[in-house]
């Protein structure tokens, strides 16, 4: 399980973010191929993408922090502190992106 929750975190990351770069990608080369998807003007979708692709990452990694947690528990009573640190280090993605996307929300 701690593989899988270590696997999972750097998936929220990587494929998330690809995504959001290959949709906004697309409505980048509208112009050149004389597809307007949604107006072709506006970069709001491209905000879209981005905020999609925050809370998609926000919430496989909470996954893979409760994995990682489950993890931690399941081992006998002296635990070791560096799977403690290895649980924050899992803790900080979640919190950042969450941090962010919640000011883009909360920002006026």
């Amino acid at each position: 399980m701690r593989l899988v929750s270590v696997i999972l975190s750097l998936a929220s990351a990587i494929v998330s973010f690809s995504w959001a770069y290959f949709a906004t990608a697309c409505y980048r080369s509208a112009p050149k191929y004389g597809v307007f998807v949604g107006g072709g003007g506006c970069r709001l979708p491209a905000l879209a993408n981005l905020i999609l692709a925050l809370l998609v990452c926000i919430m496989t990694s909470a996954i893979a922090v409760v994995v990682a947690f489950i993890a931690y528990r399941r081992l006998p009573s002296p635990r070791p502190r560096v799977r403690v640190l290895e649980l924050a280090a899992l803790a900080l993605p979640p919190l950042f992106v969450g941090g962010y996307a919640a000011s883009i929300f909360i920002a006026r």
